[in-house]
């Protein structure tokens, strides 16, 4: 993530772009095996059994990670650093050129899609879809998702066009929410920060579900959880057996495993603050040593951009195999194939996902987010 700047600079500025705090490995190559996690949920029952675990069916959970992850990384680097009007709007200038290049790429992607669909159906005797094209994927739902407001409130478009996108929606305003509270609430950032997620946490509870704001509550919940983690770390001195990280990870892999209805869903951030902290603070070991590998470092890289653009090729492959290589649909959609022709179509889908991640991020999210960094330098009379 981005970190602020130097503490020489001037007293209006915004905080610089450039990286001033080491990054923490490990919790990158947990962002992209989180991510690599949710791929895996999204990827279609090609047969009844090619899922076979809870572990992977609990994989939406991971958005709820990503949500206390982002707020521990923003408030590592940016607490205290918001103080006027200008540092908050260049702030959230380089949250948007982070997130919304590669969600506009997917959006229009996606409007292409639904444009062929219209025509497929119109002019052709192949239907591409059961719903008729443009009757979920509206044109109120796209002008929603142009201005990233497809998940704030009940607008009932969250999961329209790029559906994974929903989570950047609610994401990119929840930045802005922590920027005022960074600004106006000084020393006590923190405390404002415990209550805003202890009150999103009850609200979630009771109220999100019927209400419609569900999506919106669970980034409050999470990202202002990562925060007070951030806190924490902050004033934490010691540093703790380094099996402690392994346990914490150890610790959220069974609840996934074990979890076997909609319930205890909240438990998902108690369990992401406790192995970020673990991570965080805990000394250099096996699991640290696992988790700084190159291929993984990598993964988190481009974890990104495999979250933004593997709904589209989970589809596209689908297509591919329903209507080029021809497996029946059977019950619910579900084709009909060897158990171990599944799991090789879903390893190869995975295959073309992490090929397209990669094109995305050195094609589109790179570029765009060194553009805006420069752009913020620029502003600010620094060097580039």
């Amino acid at each position: 993530m981005l970190a602020i700047g130097n503490s020489k600079a001037r007293p209006n500025a915004v905080v610089s772009p450039r990286p001033e705090k080491s990054k923490i490995v490990e919790l990158e190559s947990l962002r992209g095996l989180a991510a690599l996690l949710v791929v895996l949920n999204h990827i279609p029952l090609w047969t009844a059994n090619s899922r076979g675990s809870n572990f992977v069916g609990n994989g939406y959970l991971m958005v709820d990670f990503f949500f206390v992850l982002s707020g521990f990384v923003i408030c590592r680097n940016y607490i205290g650093k918001i103080k006027t009007g200008m540092a908050l709007l260049r702030f959230q200038f380089l949250r948007f050129g982070r997130l919304y290049p590669v969600h506009l790429l997917m959006l229009f992607l996606f409007l292409i899609l639904e444009a062929s669909k219209y025509y497929l159906n119109s002019h052709t005797a192949l239907k591409t879809t059961v719903a008729e094209p443009f009757s979920i994927n509206t044109w109120n739902a796209f002008f929603q998702q142009l201005l990233l407001l497809q998940a704030v409130g009940p607008t009932g478009n969250a999961l329209t066009f790029n559906a994974p996108a929903w989570s950047i929606s609610v994401e990119f305003y929840t930045y802005l929410v922590f920027a005022f509270v960074s600004a106006i609430s000084g020393r006590w950032t923190t405390l404002v920060a415990a209550s805003i997620a202890a009150a999103s946490v009850v609200l979630l509870q009771f109220f999100g579900i019927e209400t419609g704001y569900s999506e919106i509550l669970r980034c409050f919940a999470g990202f202002f959880i990562g925060c007070c983690v951030s806190a924490l770390c902050s004033r934490t001195k010691a540093h703790y057996p380094a099996s402690f990280a392994g346990l914490a990870i150890f610790a959220f892999a069974l609840f996934l495993q074990l979890r076997t209805d909609r319930s205890f869903g909240g438990l998902v951030y108690l369990l992401s603050a406790l192995v970020i902290f673990c991570v965080s603070c805990s000394k250099p070991g096996l699991v640290r040593t696992v988790l700084g590998a190159r291929w993984l470092e990598w993964l988190g890289a481009i974890s990104y951009s495999l979250y933004m653009s593997h709904w589209l090729v989970v589809y596209l492959f689908d297509q591919v195999l329903r209507r080029i290589l021809k497996f029946p649909a059977g019950a619910n959609h579900v084709l009909k194939m060897p158990a171990d022709e599944a799991w090789l179509f879903s390893l190869l889908a995975v295959g073309v996902c992490l090929v397209c991640a990669y094109i995305m991020h050195r094609f589109v999210e790179s570029p765009f987010r060194t553009r805006s960094r420069r752009f913020v330098l620029a502003s600010e009379g620094r060097p580039i």
